[in-house]
């Protein structure tokens, strides 16, 4: 499986979520943060990256290679 570690900063908090790339995908696509809803696995193994928004500096850190994602009014590096 494809997992990837979402990392969200938002009003200054930091949350992090590990779950399959297509579970972060539609996270992200319909702006549902709600990490509560979202059941993960004990395994927590990168094998596809890592995907940071930082919302209050307005940046896209996308060190992966599951999906690409773009976001408007937001600086993206990709590694």
């Amino acid at each position: 499986m494809s997992f990837v570690t979402l990392i969200l900063i938002k009003d200054q908090q930091v949350r992090m979520l590990s779950a399959h790339y297509r579970i972060i995908k539609n996270m992200i696509a319909f702006c549902d943060f709600d990490f509560a809803q979202v059941k993960t696995s004990t395994y927590h193994v990168i094998d596809a990256g890592y995907i940071l928004i930082d919302y209050d500096a307005k940046t896209i850190i996308n060190a992966q290679n599951a999906f690409s994602f773009n976001k408007q009014d937001f600086q993206t590096i990709t590694f």
